[in-house]
């Protein structure tokens, strides 16, 4: 019974151990855009020259754009990580709290055993006490 106490514990207390040493991965840092920011040519720049400003910032908004677009999508799968994360701690917390219960039990078992057994101890010394009376010694 005290080897099966003994042998929960140590493994509640791994539990709790791993628990404790795992750590987040080190965040991976957000890459910046990879667009290229067009130069305003001013006012005075010839219709030619804003021509291609224009077309310079029409393919930065739609770099940019897609650049978001992927970090949205990116935040999506983290979340989603995040929360199998999530419903794997709360899997071993139950699992934690069964083996807490599972302990709790044998040791309130053993205690009621052990309870059992100084009162039988205590029955046969009084047993022994009278007989010894009994018998004048």
């Amino acid at each position: 019974m005290t080897k099966t106490l003994v042998a929960i514990s140590a493994f509640i207390i791994g539990v709790f151990a791993l628990n404790a040493s795992a750590q987040a991965p080190a965040s991976e840092s957000i890459p910046a855009p990879s667009c290229e920011q067009p130069h305003y040519p001013g006012r005075t720049a010839p219709e030619k020259q804003m021509t291609k400003f224009n077309k310079q910032i029409t393919d930065y908004q739609k770099c940019m754009n897609d650049y978001i677009e992927g970090q949205k999508k990116a935040a999506e799968g983290t979340v989603e990580d995040q929360k199998k994360h999530v419903d794997e701690l709360n899997a071993l917390t139950v699992k934690q709290t069964e083996l807490k219960n599972k302990v709790t039990l044998s040791i309130d078992k053993q205690k009621r055993h052990v309870e059992a057994r100084n009162l039988a101890v205590g029955e046969y010394n009084t047993l022994m006490a009278k007989l010894k009376k009994d018998a004048g010694q």
